[in-house]
């Protein structure tokens, strides 16, 4: 019961006090199962909005947000997990009566079995409503993604979100191929979207493989970026928003460490993730910089980078599976702040480039407001830009997080 206990703690957390979900986990001791509470907590704010709405029926109470999260959590067990009906009931109404002095215990006990007894919900997949509940998802995104990208692709990307996300690793190419590792152990398997996309059947974390520096972890569309900046070692690259560093020490791989790249991150604590990336990859052509994006000019110069990445931050659509929270947390409004903060990074990341340098701009997320539209604006704004290239990336095809990558060319 106490995995149980702790799993339906980091729900009301991640739900009501702002947490991360991921944090907690990593910071769980050995007297708990993080498989089995990772399971639980993920699987019921992935079926956020499926779960709750299977249980609001059956009282018209309003509940304390501790109690509404534990409902969430003995719900989604009854639907999802293999324990008995009882002995999940069981386990719920015993942690309920910790919370509010047993004062919600009857009426948990009671809503479950009604639960158990009636079934789950049923649900009209042609209707925008039913649909979004079906696939747990806020209807106000459903309909946005209806209108940007049409009904069945919407259908593909909430059923997507309810799956599992796979732990993705990239090859450092600086220190060993993708081949290479592949005949040096079989749980390597090789991935089909990316050139340094590589998977491992067991915990990477432990092996020598990762702490020598030979894979890092990173999604496999994310790993695309690299590959739309060229090569040539001479070139200057700016990676404008770069925490945690793995676009910029994927380009320096790439490179073999040779040339320069400038990382810039708002942050000190995760400029030392930066930092701690290459010391364990074994790089030295990165510089990070602790500054703001929206201010470049302040510590860089202008016209001397031949390529500027931008992966700018965004409201993170594209990796629901692995962060559910984003789904709850976020608000419609969230766009147009985070819209804006894209937009002053991008007047100050422009004037970095020089005549024929190119822009890499690219988000993790399925919205284009913050992707075509936002390339569509530069273009409009500045007509010494020409667009090169142009992709969203639908998740669901690949296997992988969807994402969105542009290129556009300074001409003059």
């Amino acid at each position: 019961m106490e995995n149980v206990k702790k799993a339906y703690e980091i729900i009301y957390q991640t739900r009501y006090k702002a947490a991360f979900a991921s944090l907690m986990i990593k910071e769980l001791d050995d007297s708990y199962n993080p498989a089995l509470i990772t399971e639980l907590v993920y699987g019921t704010l992935r079926n956020y909005y499926l779960v709750r709405e299977n249980w609001r029926r059956f009282t018209k109470t309003k509940l304390s947000q501790q109690i509404s999260s534990l409902l969430d959590l003995g719900i989604y067990m009854i639907i999802y997990s293999d324990k008995p009906d009882y002995a999940v009931v069981n386990n719920i109404v015993e942690i309920s009566k910790k919370i509010k002095k047993k004062k919600y215990t009857k009426l948990v006990n009671a809503v479950l079995n009604e639960f158990i007894r009636q079934g789950p919900l049923k649900f009209d997949e042609d209707d925008i409503t039913q649909l979004s509940i079906k696939y747990s998802n806020p209807l106000w995104l459903t309909n946005l993604w209806n209108a940007h990208y049409g009904l069945d692709r919407t259908k593909e990307i909430l059923k997507y979100n309810l799956t599992r996300n796979t732990l993705t690793l990239r090859v450092n190419p600086h220190k060993i191929s993708r081949d290479q590792l592949l005949a040096l152990d079989s749980n390597f398997k090789a991935g089909s979207l990316a050139p340094e996309e590589i998977y491992y059947e067991g915990n990477i974390f432990q092996t020598d493989y990762f702490k020598d520096g030979l894979v890092s972890v990173q999604d496999a569309a994310s790993q695309l970026v690299a590959h739309a900046v060229t090569f040539i070692d001479t070139d200057k690259v700016l990676d404008a928003c770069s925490a945690p560093g793995t676009k910029a020490t994927h380009i320096a791989s790439l490179r073999h460490d040779k040339g320069h790249i400038d990382a810039v991150e708002l942050y000190e604590s995760r400029s030392n993730l930066i930092r701690n990336s290459l010391a364990r990859l074994d790089l030295s052509s990165i510089s990070v910089y602790n500054h703001d994006a929206r201010f470049l000019e302040e510590i860089l110069e202008v016209n001397d980078y031949d390529h500027v990445l931008l992966d700018v931050p965004c409201t993170g659509f594209g990796v629901m599976r692995g962060k559910a929270e984003i789904k709850i947390n976020t608000k419609p409004e969230d766009i147009d702040s985070i819209v804006k903060l894209q937009e002053e990074i991008i007047n100050s990341a422009l004037p970095m480039l020089k005549v024929g340098g190119n822009l890499i701009y690219s988000t993790c997320t399925l919205n284009k407001k913050e992707n075509e539209n936002q390339v569509a604006r530069i273009l409009r704004l500045n007509p010494n830009f020409e667009l090169v290239s142009e992709e969203t990336i639908f998740g669901y095809e690949h296997q992988s997080d969807s994402f969105y990558l542009a290129v556009l060319k300074k001409l003059n």
